[in-house]
């Protein structure tokens, strides 16, 4: 009786270590889980914050490169231009043929210029804001431009254009229309 009792003890206390072994990799599993829906739940949050509209779409330099002037109509600001995605779709000049072509333009940066072929570059913010308040910054109501050069020539006679802007996060706006 005393050795099943020792025994049965020895055993409990074998179960006991283990169960106390295994509540770190409980707590570090948890945290982990728990930092991930953190995570998750900010970028829905900045989602849910962030709106951009496509004002105005039109044709520039001669007919070569396509301005759009986005609205930030969310909560939050814009600033990460590098990591939106830029789609042109537009009615291209091929052998003097209209083709539809569409092509995601690249980050060419923030200039006054003309963007070299197959990029976008951010052109102009909104003058009664920019120089005052959060410089290169889209704050929520302010206004910006970009312009985008495709990598083929745009067709001269009553063109076709659509673009398509994306945030880091995800939301997109699109226009198009013929020119």
């Amino acid at each position: 009786m005393g050795i099943s009792n020792a025994l049965a003890g020895g055993i409990m206390l074998m179960a006991m270590v283990y169960v106390i072994l295994g509540i770190p990799g409980l707590v570090d599993t948890s945290a982990g889980v728990s930092g991930a829906a953190t995570r998750r739940y900010e970028a829905d949050n900045d989602a849910l914050k962030t709106s951009i509209n496509i004002t105005a779409l039109s044709l520039v330099s001669g007919n070569t490169v396509i301005s759009a002037n986005i609205t930030n109509g969310g909560n939050t600001k814009l600033w990460e231009y590098s990591k939106f995605t830029v789609i042109a779709t537009y009615d291209a000049n091929v052998t003097n043929s209209r083709v539809r072509t569409t092509e995601e333009v690249t980050y060419g940066g923030i200039s006054s210029s003309t963007p070299a072929a197959g990029r976008w570059v951010l052109h102009a913010f909104d003058p009664s804001t920019d120089p005052y308040v959060d410089p290169q910054v889209v704050n929520p109501g302010e206004q910006f431009t970009i312009r985008i050069k495709p990598q083929l020539p745009i067709y001269s006679s009553n063109p076709s254009v659509h673009v398509a802007v994306s945030t880091p996060n995800g939301v997109v706006a699109t226009r198009g229309g013929a020119f």
